[in-house]
């Protein structure tokens, strides 16, 4: 991404480089997406709609309209919470906007792998979290708990996306209905979620893993 500060007409874009022959938007756009070959494929139209997730459909195409702020999905194992925010982010790297899929055990472990090699490569994979206009988070609340190294990590790059909502969208997915709760070592994200300006929205109708692949 260009490195412009927030409010910049530029934020969040890709930069093509006249140095690499073989660079492209696209290219750079679908490296930076995280996604697996498979998951580059799947799109809102192919979200199945079958009872229990016609709101969690609507949610996701709304915001793809306006990416500006939030919006959680949970539900139960296999009930499509993976699909729909890759499904997302295609939407978005298919207009050229950078988007960014990541399931947050693996983040973590990444962004520990970075910090121990070389502060630099930590900062900017810290920053391209921050920064990067959709961000899509996986497997959040209840795998999100662990060390204060990891805790800390985790708001700095939501508080941060938090305060500039306004120009960045961030999805998030989990499996437990996302309750504030007081005392919870995450409550800080919780209250967010909960703002009253972002919506909420559980995903349910049971595994549909079985039926992916297959005509509706």
């Amino acid at each position: 991404m260009l490195d412009v500060s927030i409010g910049h007409p530029n934020f969040g874009d890709l930069g093509y480089c006249p140095v690499c022959s073989a660079g492209s938007l696209s290219q750079q756009l679908t490296e930076l997406s995280g996604l697996s070959p498979e998951m580059l494929t799947w799109t809102l139209s192919g979200f199945l709609k079958m009872h229990g997730r016609k709101e969690a459909l609507e949610a996701a195409e709304r915001f793809v309209k306006d990416p500006s702020g939030w919006v959680t999905f949970w539900g139960g194992y296999g009930t499509g919470k993976t699909y729909l925010l890759a499904a997302i982010v295609n939407a978005w790297r298919k207009q050229g906007i950078a988007a960014s899929y990541h399931v947050l055990p693996e983040l973590l472990n990444q962004l520990r792998a970075t910090f121990d090699d070389q502060d630099v490569k930590f900062d900017a994979l810290l920053n391209r979290l921050k920064t990067v206009t959709v961000l899509a988070l996986d497997e959040l609340a209840d795998k999100a708990r662990g060390t204060p190294w990891a805790l800390e990590t985790v708001f700095d790059i939501l508080d941060y996306r938090y305060r500039h909502l306004s120009v960045l969208g961030t999805v998030l997915a989990q499996n437990k209905n996302p309750v504030w709760v007081k005392d919870n070592p995450i409550g800080y994200l919780y209250s967010r979620v909960h703002d009253g300006r972002f919506e909420v929205v559980e995903i349910s109708g049971g595994d549909v893993r079985p039926l992916m692949g297959k005509e509706e």
